[in-house]
């Protein structure tokens, strides 16, 4: 698993192959899904993919490794 560190970044967009994107206010964890009052918004088409895989990859890019404490 690859780790980057991007300083005030909030932003949850989950990408699924390519092909799927969900982007909205809820974590992907059990409380999120169903019990707190979160925004989701799914995008199939093809252009807005893209468009956020090509976010993705330019935050990536900026990220910076994690310090570790041992």
């Amino acid at each position: 698993i690859k780790v980057g560190v991007f300083e005030n970044l909030h932003a949850k967009v989950y990408i699924f192959d390519d092909s799927l994107v969900i982007e909205g206010s809820a974590n992907l964890t059990r409380k999120g899904l169903t019990e707190n009052e979160e925004t989701l918004e799914l995008k199939a088409d093809l252009r807005s993919v893209n468009e956020y895989v090509n976010k993705f990859n330019e935050t990536w890019s900026k990220s910076k490794s994690p310090i570790l404490n041992e």
